[in-house]
Order: structure tokens, then C-alpha cells, then sequence
């Protein structure tokens, strides 16, 4: 099962209710039984959509292995005037179920693994060594 997440703007125009529903409606086209709906509520967007200063966030989580339902939610959401944006992440895409089985990103992540923890290292030798320097310089003050 590959999880997803959807982050959905309905038009700031709306009463709350009418978006809610609008919402609503667009969830329940997404066949799966563990769907989180997470209102945000009303945000000022960094830019006008459609001449629109304000707009209704969604962020819906679920996992699913029907690929056909959000094709549908993406092509319904679409033709929905009232929705200004939507967008379909796949959260396994690269690190999740299909990153377990895939023996070329398991070699890449687990040499990414590697880089990482050295980098880490690294931050935490100049980050004593900053420290020390620190230290030093306020007894000799």
C-alpha cells in the first residue's frame, strides 16, 4: 500500500460550511478506509489564484493501492471551479515500501546513510571545537 498525501485550496469566497462540503465530497471519491482530514482552515495564499486573496487548506492522508481513485479526485477536483489548487504527493515514492524492495535504492540510500552520518560527525567535531574556542576565549576575558 502506497501512502499518500493531498494538499487541497478551496476558493476563500465560500462560506465555510459549502467548503467543508466541497471537501467532503472530493474525500470521499478516495477509496480508503484510514483517510485523515486535516482542516487548516482559512489562510491568506502568498499569491492570488484566480483573483483570490484567502482560501480554505486541506491536507488529507491515507494509503491506498487504487491508482484509479486519484486519478479521479485529481480530474474532479479539476473541474471543480471552487477548488484553486490540489496536489497528489506519493510519500513512498522513494523512501518507503518501494525503497525497501528496489535493490538500486537500497544501494542508494544506504550510501546516503553513510554520507550522512559523516556529515553529522563533522558538524559535531567544529561544533566542540566551536564551543572550546568559546570557553577559551572567556577565561582569557
Amino acid at each position: 500500500m502506497a501512502k499518500y498525501e493531498v494538499m487541497l485550496l478551496v476558493s476563500g469566497d465560500l462560506e465555510e460550511s459549502k467548503a467543508n462540503k466541497i471537501s467532503d465530497d472530493l474525500a470521499s471519491i478516495i477509496s480508503s478506509t484510514d483517510l485523515k482530514i486535516n482542516k487548516l482552515g482559512l489562510k491568506d495564499l502568498a499569491y492570488e489564484i484566480k483573483k483570490n486573496k484567502k482560501a480554505y487548506y486541506y491536507q488529507f492522508n491515507f494509503s491506498s493501492n487504487d491508482s484509479n481513485s486519484i486519478k479521479e479526485f485529481n480530474r474532479l477536483s479539476r473541474i471543480n471551479k471552487q477548488v484553486l489548487r490540489n496536489l497528489v504527493i506519493n510519500l513512498e515514492k522513494d523512501y518507503g515500501y518501494r525503497a525497501t524492495v528496489n535493490p538500486k535504492k537500497i544501494a542508494r540510500n544506504e550510501k546516503r546513510a553513510v554520507i550522512y552520518t559523516k556529515v553529522q560527525e563533522e558538524l559535531k567535531k567544529k561544533m566542540e571545537e566551536r564551543q572550546q574556542q568559546a570557553l577559551e576565549n572567556l577565561v582569557k576575558a
